[in-house]
């Protein structure tokens, strides 16, 4: 059963204009996401870079947003939800300067996934970058890394399945909702990562894939890892973007 901190914490996430900096700001200031929650709005306008209108659905927010429906959606389809003050919080991913406020999860996170390499690359692969990513991916699994990817088509697909086929532990970040998942052929894989590691996302259950969302899931890709594997990559790929990150972060 999900407790009251967690249907705060869910609450704030779910606010439209309510990204991970201004959550960390708006804790920051507040303490808790039941303090944010319970701010007048003129409280509210103290914290940088937040204007009326945001305050104010901000303030509204228990009264407006539909929570219970989301975590209804999340007990019938066995969803877990962690928030960032959670113990089970990744805390790798707790040391980015713009940590998810929540995760919706599927499947298993365990303490040997701090031990992950994320290998990433080209949706449009060649034969070639393919062969690679098995060849990294299954021996890196074999050495007891967990495999991060973004579950999308080529490279990310592979490292997924190559970490697989040797019985290893797997995490695809999505950029979209745990009950749309993208790409849709990619279903079938989504289930068996669920079986031997874990599906995440900060994006609400229903929610759809788009362009933006993909740069904020390659931030949590290159939090949750050691480093980062780039396999064929245009100069503006995301998987590129993933790199930088982890470099930003300390990584390789």
């Amino acid at each position: 059963e999900f407790d009251q901190q967690l249907r705060d914490w869910l609450t704030l996430a779910m606010v439209q204009g309510v990204g991970p900096i201004l959550c960390r700001d708006l804790l920051e200031r507040f303490g808790s996401a039941a303090e944010v929650l319970a701010a007048a709005p003129s409280e509210l306008r103290e914290v940088p870079r937040l204007g009326p209108k945001l305050a104010r659905s901000i303030a509204d927010a228990t009264k407006t947003i539909d929570v219970d429906s989301e975590l209804e959606r999340c007990r019938g389809h066995q969803i877990g939800l962690i928030s960032a003050v959670d113990s089970r919080f990744p805390e790798p991913l707790s040391q980015i300067h713009d940590p998810p406020a929540v995760l919706f999860s599927q499947g298993e996170l365990l303490p040997q996934d701090r031990m992950a390499i994320a290998i990433v690359g080209t949706r449009h692969a060649t034969h070639y970058g393919l062969k690679q990513t098995q060849r990294l991916a299954a021996g890196l699994a074999r050495a007891g890394f967990t495999i991060v990817s973004g579950l999308a088509r080529g490279i990310d697909t592979h490292a997924h399945e190559a970490a697989l086929s040797v019985e290893g532990r797997t995490i695809a970040v999505l950029g979209s909702g745990l009950l749309s998942i993208y790409p849709p052929e990619n279903a079938p894989l989504a289930k068996k990562i669920t079986n031997s590691g874990a599906l995440l996302t900060e994006c609400t259950t229903l929610s759809k894939p788009s362009k933006g969302v993909f740069p904020r899931r390659n931030r949590i890709v290159s939090g949750l890892s050691l480093g980062v594997i780039v396999v064929e990559a245009g100069d503006r790929s995301g998987a590129l973007i993933s790199a930088r990150l982890a470099m930003e972060q300390g990584r390789e």
